[in-house]
């Protein structure tokens, strides 16, 4: 009997021990699907969205209770002894599935940890969750720097990777305004997160609907400054070293970096401020009031910064403590401050854009895309300040003779000088000294004079190379007039106070004849071939238009409806070659020792036309050299010569 009944409980254990593994893998197998959503359902965020979570875990539950009832009773079919402890097996299961369902709902929706949200940089690739990466820069090579990476200063600067780059190339947290930011250079924090910029970024979903827009909410502000180095200040320890160009930045965002006004200044600040979503754990980012200052130059290459003709005469040297002059053109350094004050040491000449010159000249704007000069005359020199390379190496670079590139019958003699002093009269309020000797490469002009055999003139576009190679324009310009004065030879006998009208008409013919007797399209040279200048009074007003001023404006010359406006004048500024040139009575200055011009006055071809007075209607127009003042002929006792420029 003992045997018997032991037989039998044996082997129902070994029944109940196989059924009760049919009963699991029965129910892995048919609640497959089940166990698949539950899986899924694990990383759900229960707090965001309560009533989803709930409706699967009771479906999850309901269909498991379902499955092992039903799996129950086809044992109890096969095996009825085995029903009771299989139910209070089932209902043991049942109970400790509840209790764990149930506990998974509630630790899931209160104690699983999310990530904070936060703001994306450069195509999502920069992760900015604190106030440090939202003052970073990036790049144009990728590269991120962040206020507690950056070591740069004013003589440690953070230098570009890449030549020729313009300030969009530094990327900040603020868009510019051609990338749809009306409020440049500032941002609201909240105007980053959705479109056009969607700088929103939450690594568990949240501050999204379900339409993938942005729910998030911010606060705070981001606002940057870019400052240049200030010409007029040599101390770069100054309070005023560093002047505001945020606006010009702002309005010319593809503007070159130069290396001339390096080292840059970049300050970007940001106030309190938070970002938040409405769930998730953290739900939030603070960010706290913080500002830093990089210090940005461009790449360090072989640069032209300055082209220095003669100095004489601009706002400082001439119009000093006059009010409202306008000597100094849109590219000439000034040397005055904006309360009319003088900075302290003298221009130093035309500023350069671009080292190539686009050869082109008609429209006033056109002085900005070529470089000086746009003139010539043998003799004349002029001196480049260089930064990133030094004359020596400049001149070992491209010989001491540099031929034109087209053009011909003039070339270029390259020497080492510093700059000269270029001195001016004392009767003038100007100040004393005003040059500021530098080294420079020294260029001079030789070409066609009165003395030569040829003296044919093709404009002529010459190029300096940063290397012996010439892969790398340094400097370029194009000559497109080219002047023969005729030395020593003055037309008018007497004090030009007491010639008669035709008397100074036929002297005036004289020079005009001497030009034509040159040949090669030369012809005596009008008033916009020496000067910009307007002078109403006389009925001129082909110089640049509206203005009022009488002498020149330093700048380029460039074409109206094909005629000229300015010329050697006002590009050269006061062209004699020797301190004591004829009529030398006027405001003097040093001028081009060895070029051939050796007077103060030059004959035009212009007569006084629709005159203010009378008297003055049909009297020659005469052009004083120092600063380009159109005058009639016996304003003045001077000794008037020829000048001739072609074409």
């Amino acid at each position: 009997m003992f045997k018997y009944n032991y037989l039998k409980n044996s082997h129902n254990l070994k029944l109940f021990s196989i059924l009760l593994l049919g009963i699991y893998s029965k129910f892995v197998i048919e609640n497959r699907f089940i166990f698949s959503v539950f899986k899924h359902l694990l990383p759900c965020n229960f707090a965001k969205d309560k009533l989803l979570s709930s409706r699967y875990l009771r479906f999850f539950l309901l269909s498991s209770i379902y499955s092992i009832v039903k799996l129950t009773k086809k044992i109890q079919k096969v095996n009825s002894n085995l029903f009771n402890p299989l139910a209070k097996i089932s209902f043991f299961f049942i109970i400790i599935m509840v209790n764990s369902v149930y506990a998974l709902n509630v630790t899931t929706a209160e104690s699983i940890q999310g990530s904070q949200p936060y703001l994306t940089l450069g195509n999502g690739s920069i992760k900015a969750d604190n106030s440090d990466s939202l003052l970073s820069i990036t790049l144009s090579n990728g590269k991120v720097i962040t206020p507690s990476d950056d070591v740069s200063s004013i003589t440690n600067p953070i230098y570009l990777p890449h030549s020729k780059q313009s300030f969009t190339r530094i990327r900040t947290i603020i868009p510019f305004t051609e990338q749809g930011n009306p409020n440049y250079p500032q941002v609201k924090i909240s105007d980053l997160l959705g479109s056009p910029f969607n700088f929103y970024a939450d690594d568990d979903g949240d501050g999204f609907d379900e339409n993938g827009n942005v729910t998030a909410t911010a606060s705070g502000n981001i606002s940057l400054k870019w400052e240049a180095r200030n010409p007029k200040v040599p101390d770069i320890n100054a309070q005023n070293a560093y002047i505001d160009i945020t606006s010009t930045v702002k309005n010319n965002p593809r503007e070159m970096i130069s290396l001339c006004d390096s080292p840059y200044r970049l300050t970007i600040s940001t106030s309190n401020g938070e970002l938040k979503t409405e769930y998730g754990k953290p739900n939030n980012n603070i960010f706290t009031q913080k500002s830093h200052t990089y210090y940005i130059s461009a790449k360090m290459l072989p640069t032209v910064c300055y082209a220095q003709p003669n100095l004489l005469y601009d706002n400082a040297s001439y119009g000093n403590n006059m009010i409202n002059v306008d000597y100094d053109g849109p590219l000439w350094d000034s040397a005055k401050l904006s309360d009319n004050e003088y900075r302290g040491f003298p221009s130093k000449g035309f500023k350069v854009r671009n080292a190539h010159t686009s050869g082109e000249y008609e429209g006033e704007n056109s002085v900005y895309n070529n470089n000086f000069p746009s003139t010539g005359s043998n003799g004349l020199y002029f001196y480049l300040l260089l930064k990133g390379a030094t004359p020596e190496e400049m001149l070992a670079a491209n010989g001491s003779t540099i031929i034109a590139k087209e053009g011909g019958r003039v070339k270029l003699s390259l020497s080492v000088e510093s700059t000269p002093k270029w001195r001016h009269d004392d009767r003038l309020p100007a100040p004393i000294p005003y040059w500021n000797s530098e080294p420079a490469l020294k260029v001079t002009l030789s070409g066609p004079h009165s003395g030569s055999n040829t003296k044919t003139f093709n404009p002529a576009t010459f190029k300096l190379y940063t290397d012996s190679a010439e892969t790398h324009t340094l400097y370029e310009f194009k000559i497109m007039r080219w002047y023969i004065p005729q030395p020593k030879v003055t037309y008018g006998e007497g004090d030009a106070r007491k010639w008669s009208k035709s008397d100074a008409q036929s002297y005036q013919a004289k020079a005009r004849a001497y030009c034509s007797s040159l040949g090669a399209n030369y012809r005596l040279a009008n008033i916009s071939d020496f000067t910009n200048a307007n002078r109403y009074r006389y009925g001129w007003n082909s110089g640049i238009a509206g203005r009022g001023s009488k002498a020149y404006r330093r700048q380029l010359s460039y074409l109206s409806a094909g005629n000229w406006v300015g010329g050697i004048n006002n590009e050269w500024g006061c062209l004699v070659n020797d301190w004591n040139a004829a009529g030398s009575d006027q405001y003097r200055c040093s001028g081009y020792s060895g070029s051939d011009w050796d007077s103060y006055a030059y004959w035009t071809d212009n007569l006084a036309k629709d005159v203010t007075d009378s008297e003055d209607e049909a009297k020659p127009l005469v052009n004083p050299m120092n600063v380009g003042e159109p005058m009639v002929y016996d304003s003045y006792d001077y000794q008037y010569r020829a000048a001739c420029v072609s074409p």
